[in-house]
């Protein structure tokens, strides 16, 4: 409960970018259950294998801070959501409201392989080359492919 009442004693430009995170959650949501995969991928970017290295982006203050704040107000409003909210439907909603903020993100997908078996999913998002949405990731995910933006 105490997430929530911090959430309650928040300025309101911060409890707007919390309201905005949680529509985008519940929008991702439904999305994810109303669609198949594929098409929504489509829409978001083509897919591509990863890259090994990710070079360094030289990111101005102001795109930094709106990446930042993204990344928090997701954090902040996922635990408050009335499902659990996975990594994809994070992942999906930073993505969204990134966009609407005119700064491209790249959604990750990986997967563990332990004692030679899959075990477990993942996706992530980076814009920037700053996480967002997936983190932390644990040492053993192995990038698989990620969805680049259109263009």
């Amino acid at each position: 409960m105490r997430r929530a009442t911090t959430a309650l004693t928040m300025g309101p430009a911060r409890q707007a970018l919390v309201i905005e995170a949680a529509a985008s959650l519940l929008a991702a949501r439904l999305r994810l259950q109303l669609r198949s995969f594929g098409p929504i991928m489509a829409e978001l970017g083509r897919f591509v294998p990863p890259t090994r290295v990710d070079a360094p982006v030289q990111v101005d203050p102001v795109r930094r801070r709106r990446i930042a704040q993204v990344r928090w107000a997701i954090a902040v409003a996922a635990p408050l959501m009335p499902f659990r909210a996975v990594c994809l439907q994070r992942s999906l909603a930073g993505r969204t409201m990134l966009a609407r903020r005119g700064i491209d993100a790249i959604l990750h997908f990986g997967g563990t392989v332990r004692a030679g078996a899959p075990d477990g999913e993942h996706a992530w998002l980076t814009a920037d080359g700053i996480g967002v949405a997936g983190y932390p990731i644990d040492p053993a995910m192995v990038e698989i492919g990620r969805i680049v933006p259109h263009g």
